[in-house]
């Protein structure tokens, strides 16, 4: 290994550089490749290194001494993974003492990791596509209109989808069963299953036909195995091939697969047996089988290349001292594929090595430092600790607050972190809590949350200060904040033993829900040790009011904060209490707003998370669309509503009436009394076809008694010939602000009884409570539903003998309705709009 080495200057850099900078690099080089014994990059290194990411090396950065430029590299790589890695890898072996790992990295480690990159991004690029033939050859089976957003949904909604729009019985039975299963069953039926009922469903609608020959029927059943096995090669089957000979179909196989694939080897070897019965079985199952056989090389060969990659990262943590990853990795390998892919996509960013308890703090101190200039920071040996063998600490002269950022961590949107670390002042009793700053990949800061302060009591001995944060999303990366409050004039604040886990089963979950000035912190728990609970926001109020907490009862799971500053960040936070003491606090972010955006996937607001946006419905129709900016009754232009009053059509007892349904200037408000008394509202655009979107919410105002009313939303027939002519209920739920919206779509039928398709919301975000904007679309081809702007369910055909197509009602208009099923005695609701737009198909 050389000492030392001038740096060389290629041909380009230096007719881009000043004869200063170029004096000033070649100084600095001399004298730090003196000073550390080691390596040092070139600059044509760091040229080419400059370019891995995207970047022209400019002035300043080639100035810059070794582990500067490689965080510089880590914070342009964004979405190249292996070299944010390998980067990482090298910062937490490269220090000021020894940059040996950086000048490595720079030179050569970089574009190894950016080689993983691209290999990578082949390999899943590969394996996207194969899952990709494998859903278009089940629809095209199935004969489901292949779209963009089947051919990317994850296993479990692509085996729902095929249920909603699949027509054949066996179909259907298949794919709930492996709704309902383990992801390999649902892999399974798309890949094998869809096949075998596909054939079940035919074979049994074939032989049913009594009125057709032996003969027609086996041609029929051969006509479909044909469509099913140019399904495999992601062909529709044209007329020429559903008739021409089992010999000339086998070889249009045979001339239409990949070469060298199992299906192409089985092709061959049935032409070449000349047994029109080996023909006539490889057309109907030996395809398949084949098929299959590839699909089972691919997903080894990827399970192959993923452990190689998991190996790869085995080795490095083990070379970097991080043993936690290490041991995370062997555990994967010594697991199935599925357990190796797992790690890979989320098991890697779920374990923490800074496990801080050893003498790592006296040698190295990355990650670690002071929140303020002002204070002075000092690594010393650890006294009184079980563990540790080195401290942090810092003399806080006269203040009486200081901080310490901690290392940081690597982390999922939506994940759970307890991050803690043990703290003394020994000087006086004090407060201290933790603090995350959140980063997003491009190293842009997203937000801060603060934990709850817990005390110190003063002493020699150490306390365990701990707090437990919810990643929010598009965050990567944690900024660990250790914060201490109450401090003694010139006393020590120190802290030891930090330790970052992921929890993904927390015994206190926590959400948090913007509103209008407000915020609301709802929580549940599996303990049942809990006295009480603390719970507080930080921050200033609209009044000027700063932090805020009070004591809650052990049973009570929410706290509303009002008054609270619109765009303006706080922090909620809940400190659980056992008879032995307070617990971690747990805490989470909300930023109230004028329209309170989504939270995990709910309360819309109503500009650019509405479908009419997202999907470019273009203006709405102004004659039919309201925004409710006026008082009194609804606009009668557009709206007809009850008159005052008339019967409940759906129980005995209560009335539908006028007056339940007015306007307040703002929004429309529609109430249900406790006497069964409610509102009703029809929009007056009658058409075929059309496009609505209605921004709501609602409530219960009492207690509930078990008897409540439904918020709906409906495209009712214009006929008001029900069930023959449909009914669309976009929106029907069993209760104002229920966890997750409900629908039913009501089939015209031809004879018997309602029909009806029922969609349940998954993945559900903030309640009905909160805004929401639903959506409807219903077009000559289907009819599809949105909440806040996402695509939650949709349905086409599905004709019978006793039903038509479910998108052919004549004509429809859209109806608001706060139904009474129950008659009198009912729960008080309010059900309100903000805002309703009617769009043109």
């Amino acid at each position: 290994m050389r000492s030392s080495r001038t740096r060389r200057m290629a041909a380009a850099v230096v007719a881009s550089m000043t004869a200063l900078v170029t004096a000033v690099v070649i100084g600095t080089t001399t004298t730090a490749a003196s000073a550390a014994d080691g390596l040092e990059s070139s600059l044509e290194d760091r040229v080419r290194a400059a370019a891995v990411v995207g970047e022209v090396a400019p002035d300043d950065w080639l100035v810059l001494g070794e582990r500067d430029f490689v965080f510089k590299i880590w914070e342009y790589a964004q979405d190249l993974s292996e070299v944010r890695g390998a980067a990482e890898l090298a910062l937490v072996n490269c220090t000021t003492a020894s940059f040996v790992q950086c000048t490595v990295f720079i030179e050569s480690g970089i574009h190894d990791a950016k080689a993983r990159d691209v290999a990578d991004q082949v390999r899943d690029a590969t394996a996207a596509r194969e899952a990709r033939q494998i859903r278009q050859q089940a629809l095209m089976m199935l004969e489901i209109a292949v779209t963009p957003e089947l051919l990317l949904l994850p296993d479990r909604d692509f085996v729902f989808a095929v249920y909603q729009r699949a027509t054949g019985e066996r179909v259907r039975a298949a794919a709930l069963t492996a709704f309902g299963g383990t992801a390999q069953q649902q892999r399974d039926f798309i890949t094998t299953g869809v096949v075998q009922a596909r054939e079940q469903d035919r074979i049994a609608e074939i032989e049913a036909d009594q009125e057709r020959t032996e003969a027609e029927r086996q041609a029929l059943i051969g006509r479909e195995a044909r469509k099913r096995a140019a399904a495999v090669l992601g062909f529709v089957a044209t007329e020429a091939q559903l008739v021409i000979s089992d010999e000339n179909f086998v070889r249009w196989v045979w001339n239409t697969a990949a070469e060298p694939t199992e299906v192409y080897a089985a092709a061959m070897a049935a032409l070449r047996s000349a047994d029109p019965a080996a023909w006539k079985t490889f057309i109907h199952a030996g395809i398949h089988e084949a098929d299959h056989r590839d699909l089972e090389a691919a997903l080894r060969k990827k399970g192959e290349q993923d452990r190689r990659r998991v190996s790869a990262i085995e080795a490095a943590a083990e070379a970097a001292g991080k043993t936690n990853l290490a041991r995370a990795a062997r555990a994967a390998l010594a697991g199935s594929d599925t357990d190796v892919d797992y790690f890979l996509r989320v098991g890697q960013y779920q374990v923490s090595d800074n496990e801080c308890a050893n003498p790592v703090l006296g040698t190295d101190t990355s990650g670690w430092g002071t929140l303020s200039s002002s204070l002075t920071a000092t690594r010393r040996a650890a006294t009184g600790h079980p563990a540790a063998q080195w401290e942090f600490a810092v003399a806080n002269g006269s203040a009486t607050t200081a901080g310490i950022y901690l290392p940081q961590q690597r982390v999922l949107p939506g994940s759970v972190w307890d991050v803690g670390t043990d703290v003394r002042t020994p000087d006086d009793p004090a407060r201290a809590r933790m603090e995350i700053d959140w980063y997003n990949a491009a190293n842009t800061y997203l937000g801060h949350t603060n934990g709850g302060y817990l005390p110190v009591g003063g002493t020699a001995a150490f306390t365990r200060i701990s707090g437990r944060f919810t990643v929010p999303a598009a965050a990567v990366r944690a900024n660990v904040l250790l914060r201490a409050t109450d401090l003694a004039t010139g006393g020590l604040f120190a802290t030891t033993a930090c330790a970052y886990k992921s929890n993904p089963t927390p015994d206190v979950q926590v959400t948090g829900v913007p509103g209008n000035g407000t915020g609301t912190l709802s929580w549940t728990t599996t303990r049942t040790d809990i006295v009480d609970w603390n719970v507080g926001r930080d921050g200033t109020d609209t009044r000027n009011n700063g932090p805020w907490a009070t004591d809650v009862a052990a049973g009570v799971r929410s706290q509303q904060f009002n008054l609270l500053r619109n765009d303006a960040t706080y922090s909620f936070i809940l400190i659980p209490r056992t008879a032995a003491g307070p617990l971690t606090p747990v805490s989470v972010s909300v930023t109230p707003s004028l329209n309170p955006p989504p939270v995990d996937g709910g309360g819309g607001t109503g500009d650019g998370v509405e479908a009419a946006v997202r999907n470019g419905w273009g203006t709405p129709l102004a004659q039919y669309s309201d925004e409710f900016g006026y008082t009194g009754r609804p606009d009668p232009a557009k709206w007809s509503d009850a008159d005052e009053c008339w019967s409940n059509p759906h129980a005995s007892g209560g009335q539908r009436c006028a007056s339940a349904t007015t306007v307040d200037g703002s929004k429309l408000v529609m109430t249900g009394a406790a006497n069964g008394t409610t509102g009703w509202l029809q929009n007056d655009r009658k058409t075929k076809y059309g496009r609505w979107e209605a921004r709501v919410r609602s409530r219960n105002t009492a207690s509930s008694n078990g008897r409540t009313y439904h918020p709906l939303l409906i495209v009712w027939p214009d006929g008001d010939k029900w069930p023959e002519e449909g009914e669309y209920d976009f929106l029907e739920n069993s209760a104002p602000g229920a966890a997750c919206a409900v629908a039913f779509l009501h089939y015209p039928v031809t004879s018997g009884k309602t029909q009806q398709e029922k969609a349940e919301e998954r993945n559900c975000g903030a309640p009905l409570s909160e805004w929401h904007n639903v959506a409807f679309e219903w077009t000559a081809d289907h009819v599809r539903g949105f909440i806040d702007g996402v695509e939650w369910f949709r349905y086409s055909g599905g004709a019978s003998g006793t039903r038509k197509a479910m998108q052919a009602m004549a004509s429809g208009h859209l109806t608001i309705q706060l139904d009474n099923f129950d008659g009198t005695n009912m729960t008080p609701a309010v059900y309100e709009a903000d805002w309703v737009r009617v769009y043109s198909v």
